[in-house]
């Protein structure tokens, strides 16, 4: 199979990206293709070997260091930067090029955009990762997916780690139990 890899518009810590080279490093290990694609302005730089890393213009990173008085503009921005991000990736998943599209860093927001964006009807797979959930999270997470059940090419998992977990059951949503994570994107390429 051959994956496109998405970095998301929001500036890493390092033990992010390490997760997107780690991800793409064991799916090239168990034989298939990947390409990642980044914001114009990102930092990433992959140890794995076979990586192709691609720039993605007109997409920039956004900072999320809120403030009370930049709530609003760093919310408003953070908005722009994925209808960006999404448009870009409209253009680039395509059946012939792709047999899976893979965020690995998703958040609520993406689920929130993703609902009212047209990327929701694609015919490649997208499958979303969702990182750093927190309470009030699975609530705003549950409602998103149920936006999106229909849509047979959404594939949206949680990790089941560290102190909060997703504890709702939602059928469109996957549970993964395990750090492999090379090997949850394929089941859920190809389901």
């Amino acid at each position: 199979m051959k994956f496109a890899i998405v970095e998301g518009t929001v500036i890493f810590n390092k033990e992010q990206k390490q997760e997107i080279d780690q991800i793409a490093g064991d799916l090239i290990n168990m034989g298939h293709e990947v390409e990642v694609f980044v914001a114009e302005d990102s930092k990433f730089c992959s140890t794995a070997n076979g990586l192709v890393v691609n720039k993605l213009s007109g997409v920039f990173s956004y900072n999320t260091e809120k403030t009370i008085l930049n709530s609003l503009f760093v919310s408003v921005k953070r908005e722009l930067a994925l209808r960006s991000l999404y448009n870009k990736v409209m253009q680039i998943a395509k059946p012939n090029r792709f047999d899976a599209v893979v965020f690995p860093e998703a958040t609520c927001s993406y689920m929130r955009v993703l609902s009212m964006h047209e990327l929701k009807r694609g015919q490649v797979p997208m499958v979303f990762i969702i990182q750093g959930l927190v309470p009030r999270d699975c609530k705003n997470l549950g409602s998103y997916s149920d936006r999106l059940l229909l849509k047979t090419n959404i594939r949206i998992a949680v990790p089941r780690s560290g102190k909060y977990g997703f504890e709702v059951a939602v059928p469109n949503i996957e549970l993964i139990y395990s750090r492999k994570l090379a090997e949850h994107i394929v089941t859920l390429a190809t389901d």
